[in-house]
């Protein structure tokens, strides 16, 4: 059951909040569209078809582009799915049409993508609005701030440096770190250890309902969907949590 409201106020029991990274803290459907698109190039290259329009638009669209709205589907697979799972969905629809590769090729291919995109990280990522200041008051407050992401710890600590907001974001646990869905709570559970807190002292927060399942299944009580990413409103209709337009909702109980 959800529970919309203009603002949530973060109380002083709250020692620790779990921020998901595309979609929560950083624009996933820019960051995502441009990823996709550079990853259908280098996979077009690989099979020597670059001037295939329609399969380019294939693979854009099993990846997760909403091409008639220029954004990323609610339901991914990237964006949502682990990229081991996106990977296989990836091989299963070429496969269809008749082109052959390995999981090997595509993982080269993607590890490709992302150095390249590395190269010129910032037209990827855009903060989303509020965050910043959120990000701010959590430091003066001395709440610790982890992101727990599908994306390698490695790439969300480069877009987190890009940001600006390494200073306030303490933890960094990507999808690589567990090898299980992150909606199973077992990233959430592995961070609460590393980190040394009980359930009970954490927020959570994230913008599709796997963020929210991942908190409830790690038996946290408080848990926050934000509609700035791939999920609308009704998308948590069936899920118990608070929801917020975005982080310009969010107030601390002692202001």
């Amino acid at each position: 059951m959800i529970n919309k409201r203009q603002n949530y106020s973060i109380g002083k029991d709250i020692s620790v909040v779990f921020l998901d990274k595309d979609g929560t803290i950083m624009d996933g459907h820019h960051y995502w569209i441009k990823m996709i698109k550079l990853r259908g190039k280098l996979l077009l290259e690989f099979l020597q078809l670059s001037d295939d329009a329609k399969l380019r638009r294939k693979i854009e669209s099993t990846l997760g582009i909403d091409h008639d709205n220029n954004k990323m589907k609610n339901n991914g697979p990237v964006g949502v799915m682990p990229k081991e799972f996106n990977i296989n969905v990836l091989r299963s629809e070429l496969s269809k049409i008749g082109h052959e590769l390995t999981i090997s090729n595509i993982e080269d291919i993607f590890v490709k993508a992302d150095l390249v995109s590395s190269m010129s990280i910032e037209k990827y990522i855009k903060p989303l609005p509020g965050v910043r200041e959120f990000l701010v008051n959590c430091y003066k407050r001395s709440i610790t701030v982890a992101i727990l992401s599908n994306d390698t710890s490695k790439r969300c600590e480069l877009a987190i440096k890009v940001l600006g907001f390494d200073q306030q974001i303490k933890y960094v646990f990507g999808g690589e770190v567990i090898n299980k869905s992150k909606k199973s709570g077992h990233l959430a559970k592995f961070a609460m250890d590393k980190i040394g807190i009980k359930s009970d002292k954490v927020l959570n927060v994230g913008d599709h309902p796997n963020d929210i399942a991942m908190g409830i299944n790690a038996k946290i009580n408080k848990n926050v969907g934000v509609l700035t990413g791939l999920s609308r409103l009704e998308s948590f209709s069936d899920i118990n949590c608070s929801i917020i337009e975005n982080f310009n909702n969010f107030t601390f109980c002692n202001d």
